[in-house]
């Protein structure tokens, strides 16, 4: 069963950092890290849902399928994705008859070398420090109501990254102390 929780908080902190004064290269590292970090859950395929914002971040890009670097020995791998509407290998998936290239990926760095992705976009991407890019999320994000202050909590614990909080910084992130949070997944 998909987790809900973590699709749509990965959703809203990509939609976040788009929005943000955040540098181009910033935006890029947070949007790879944020879908690093949605993999450790059990999450359907979401790209399609933030492809604008993706797009606009220069983290995503899109092309005919005809375009791609290689596409000649690859034509029916590329026909078969576009017909199929769907995710592909890592970083490539087709949407409305495109096929969508995220950076960081093989077929980026194939389209970047063939010269089809150039600027900011050609840059390669970082996978950021997971606690770091959550309180940024966070941050950007602002208030959480609950459910996605479940999310935010879900991916902090399935990464790890909660081993890196300090008591102090529990509260202000999931509304409740360390304490609070170890009392309720006792009982």
């Amino acid at each position: 069963m998909s987790m809900h929780a973590v699709e749509d908080f990965v959703e809203d902190a990509v939609r976040a950092v788009a929005g943000s004064n955040l540098a181009v290269s910033e935006k890029r590292d947070m949007i790879h890290t944020l879908f690093k970090l949605e993999g450790f859950g059990d999450c359907g395929f979401t790209e399609p849902r933030t492809a604008q914002e993706m797009i606009e971040s220069q983290y995503t890009f899109v092309f005919d399928t005809g375009q791609m670097w290689d596409y000649k020995e690859r034509k029916e791998f590329y026909d078969d994705l576009v017909s199929e509407k769907c995710g592909g290998p890592d970083g490539i998936y087709a949407y409305e008859g495109k096929i969508y290239v995220d950076s960081g990926y093989d077929a980026w760095s194939g389209m970047v070398k063939a010269g089809m992705i150039s600027g900011d976009g050609a840059q390669p991407v970082t996978e950021l420090d997971h606690a770091y890019t959550l309180k940024k999320a966070k941050e950007l994000l602002g208030d959480l109501d609950e459910y996605s202050t479940g999310g935010l909590f879900a991916l902090f614990l399935l990464s790890g990254a909660i081993d890196t909080l300090g008591a102090d910084e529990y509260k202000p992130l999931f509304g409740y102390t360390q304490e609070e949070l170890e009392t309720m997944m006792d009982g």
